[in-house]
């Protein structure tokens, strides 16, 4: 008789159990239906590989969780591909873009916080934490799971639960981490509601892009004068209007079509400083680093190491890098002379006339009629008319014969040819080439015993070249400004700088006026990709990659770029184009040569009249006369 009953108590026992452990926990339809809807709805278009991860501090709660999963990937198996994690995944080097956390309270999802990393997940991509715990206090976990992936940067963020005095609702909350009246706040939004099945609002999005707008909220740039980059002349007031230059422009651009209010932070002293880890930064890095300003442009070309340790958004413009360099040392007298022709040359024409020398004095150790013949009849002085008729000369006496006729008219075109040459070639070079030509390559600087001079974030350029490295030394605006301008117009200079050509290009439209003038080689060293650089995972490098897309397809970059660096300033062109008067120094050469002709001249006809006067003060012989009978 007793047999049923107890049988009976024995069979409720487990049931009666189960049914007080789901009085502590809501019901799972709410979460496995919404977790279904979102997964289905937004993250199987979107990615092929979804990463689940779950963390429970209440062990009461990592049954729920299994009972969740097992409920949930039944339906979600053949649409997306599933990895399940441990708290240990960090181990695996993949970065992960869509994942989907279970946690039944803050001190859980810190556990996995404290685990993430940048290296293994992409803090742009998109997350759904799903709190399995049904107090109503867990608004606070909601408030404090937002707060820790914002000091990520992490803003595609959805925290989804429900309440127990609602258990067949699933509340879905985000944030905008600007909106009107926050600015880099967290403030918990009740975005969508998912009950009886389904989402009740289906038109918002699961993700909304968040940072179309900025609405008015303030964000710090650290930068410092960088022209034709960054301009900020003597009236600049702290505000974006105040900004000139490639890069000054751009952030006008930016802050107005994104709606920012800038807060601009001049960099004391001017540098773009070491990139490393933190602690070990300097400069304009450090601030950066730090989080003391939300990003920073000018003139900040893409490196490793920066691209290291800092985000950056795509580069928007590529910059030339070359040398300035001094004039080269002006040429001597002699030189004017002897340049117009190379050395080659020089020893062809005079390897003629010596051969010519060298046969007409042959022939005058052969009889009258070899030198009738060659030199023509009653021609005396053969050797004086070559070179008569070389420098231009003419002759009082013309050969009859018509060998010797030939041979003249021959040396004549031929003079008339090199001489000619000579003169149109020395008349141009002394117009367009006042100075020695300098080397056009680094290599060449270097044999030629030149030092290299740049900033200090340029040295990077040459690490992989020990040889160049040793060779340089740092330099900043300040000291170019006070001392190197002026040295770099001395041809005595033993150092080139490392530059933008741009900023060349910038620089000689201000110092034309002054009579200066900044030289370049020929040379291209480097070509720099110019970016603006964040935090990592920072919120706004993703709105400003799309507004530099835009500009960049318009093609306004580059139209800014042309209208601070001219390439007529540029060295080719700032010499001029029409004809230039000789000066004495350029002609002293000749003057030279003609004083040394007169010179010699006189030295002659002295030497002339000695011998003559000689030869009259001597007595002269009596020649006996013999008759002849």
């Amino acid at each position: 008789m007793w047999l049923p009953f107890v049988i009976t108590i024995i069979l409720l026992i487990p049931s009666q159990a189960y049914n007080w452990t789901t009085a502590i926990y809501p019901s799972p339809s709410p979460l496995v239906g919404a977790t279904v809807a979102i997964i289905e709805d937004f993250f199987a278009p979107e990615c092929s590989q979804l990463y689940i991860r779950r963390r429970a501090s209440n062990k009461r709660n990592v049954r729920f969780q299994h009972d969740l999963l097992g409920a949930i990937l039944p339906r979600i198996e053949l649409k997306i591909r599933v990895q399940l994690e441990t708290i240990r995944a960090e181990v695996l080097n993949q970065s992960r873009a869509h994942n989907v956390f279970f946690v039944d309270d803050f001190r859980a999802f810190s556990e996995i916080n404290d685990k993430m990393r940048v290296q293994t997940y992409d803090y742009s991509g998109y997350f759904l934490i799903i709190v399995t715990d049904s107090s109503r206090n867990n608004f606070n976990t909601v408030q404090q799971i937002m707060d820790d992936l914002w000091s990520h940067y992490v803003i595609n963020v959805a925290v989804l639960l429900s309440f127990d005095d609602s258990p067949e609702d699933a509340f879905y909350y985000t944030y905008f981490p600007f909106s009107t009246g926050y600015c880099e706040q967290v403030h918990p939004w009740l975005w969508k509601i998912y009950s009886k099945g389904r989402f009740v609002d289906p038109m918002r999005a699961f993700y909304p892009k968040k940072l179309k707008n900025f609405y008015g909220c303030p964000l710090k740039m650290v930068t410092f004068d960088v022209p034709p980059f960054m301009i900020m002349g003597a009236e600049f007031d702290g505000t974006v209007s105040g900004l000139d230059g490639i890069d000054g422009i751009l952030t006008r651009v930016l802050s107005q079509l994104l709606n920012f209010t800038l807060s601009i932070v001049i960099m004391e002293p001017p540098e773009w400083g070491i990139t490393d880890k933190l602690g070990s930064c300097t400069g304009a890095s450090r601030v950066l680093r730090q989080r003391m300003v939300n990003f920073t442009v000018g003139f900040w070309s893409m490196t490793y190491r920066r691209n290291r340790y800092l985000g950056h958004t795509f580069p928007y413009y590529t910059s030339l890098m070359t040398t300035i360099i001094p004039p080269g040392p002006s040429y001597s007298s002699a030189e004017h002379l002897l340049l117009p022709y190379a050395l080659d040359t020089w020893s062809c024409v005079s390897a003629i006339i010596l051969i010519a020398v060298s046969v007409i004095i042959v022939i005058k150790f052969h009889g009258r009629s070899a030198q009738h013949f060659v030199f023509g009849r009653s021609i005396t002085t053969p050797l004086l008319n070559t070179f008569n008729i070389f420098f231009g000369g003419s002759l009082s006496r013309l050969p009859i014969r018509n060998f010797s006729r030939t041979l003249l008219t021959f040396w004549l075109l031929y003079s008339i040819v090199i001489r000619t040459s000579y003169v149109a070639s020395l008349f141009k070079f002394l117009q367009s080439q006042p100075n020695k030509t300098l080397p056009k390559y680094i290599p060449q600087f270097i044999s030629a015993g030149y030092h290299i001079r740049m900033a200090r974030n340029y040295s990077y350029i040459f690490e992989a070249f020990p040889r160049v490295h040793a060779k340089l030394q740092q330099s900043n605006l300040t000291n170019f400004w006070a001392s190197e301008v002026n040295e770099l117009q001395d041809p005595s200079t033993r150092y080139i700088i490392l530059i933008p050509i741009e900023t060349v290009a910038y620089l000689n439209k201000q110092l034309t006026k002054q009579g200066k003038v900044l030289r370049i080689s020929g040379d291209r060293v480097y070509s720099s990709k110019l970016t603006i650089y964040s935090q990592r995972s920072s919120p706004v490098l993703q709105p400003f990659n799309y507004i530099l897309g835009l500009i960049d397809t318009a093609g306004l970059i580059n139209y800014w770029a042309s209208t601070f660096s001219l390439p007529i300033f540029l060295i080719g062109s700032i010499e001029p184009n029409g004809p230039r008067q000789l000066t004495v120094e350029q002609i002293v050469g000749c003057l030279e040569l003609l004083a040394f002709g007169m010179i010699a001249s006189c030295l002659v006809l002295v030497i002339e009249c000695i011998v003559d006067k000689w030869k009259r003060s001597r007595p002269r012989r009596r020649r006996r006369v013999r008759f002849v009978q």
